[in-house]
């Protein structure tokens, strides 16, 4: 027969790793919810990463549920077409779980992409600016006339 102890532990950490992900993830929300540097554009980015991120955590908890019940399932020797059934259903979350992550980095890197242009572009208004005060300075001018 099967040993269910394996499949229990791994179900375990996977449950315990996902409530210390939407721990984890609640709090980092919380912080940036309430960040008032923010703008509107970042706000959206971190509050669709929650949603993310919090949707990975919990179909975590739910595989960790269910490795352990497919194993149950095989040594109660039901029906092989519902463990068949079964085992696509832990796939398919586990194919959503990477889909995610991925939607999740692509995301992240669009983002950080936008914050370094916007960035960039601070930058070379601060150099203009610049420029045109030593420009000014240079004329003995205090900018008047």
């Amino acid at each position: 027969m099967f040993d269910i102890k394996a499949s229990l532990a791994f179900g375990s950490a996977l449950v315990l790793l996902g409530a210390w992900l939407l721990r984890w993830h609640r709090s980092a929300w919380c912080s940036h919810r309430d960040d008032e540097t923010l703008d509107d554009r970042q706000k959206h980015h971190y509050r669709l990463q929650f949603r993310r991120r919090v949707q990975v955590a919990i179909l975590l908890i739910a595989l960790g549920i269910l490795i352990p019940a497919g194993d149950w399932l095989t040594m109660q020797n039901k029906d092989p077409m519902w463990f068949a059934v079964f085992i696509l259903a832990v796939l398919a979350i586990t194919l959503w779980v990477v889909v995610l992550a991925m939607f999740d980095m692509l995301s992240t890197r669009m983002h950080v992409r936008a914050t370094r242009a916007t960035l960039a572009g601070l930058d070379r208004k601060r150099r203009e600016l610049e420029a045109e005060v030593e420009r000014l300075r240079s004329r003995g001018s205090n900018g008047r006339h």
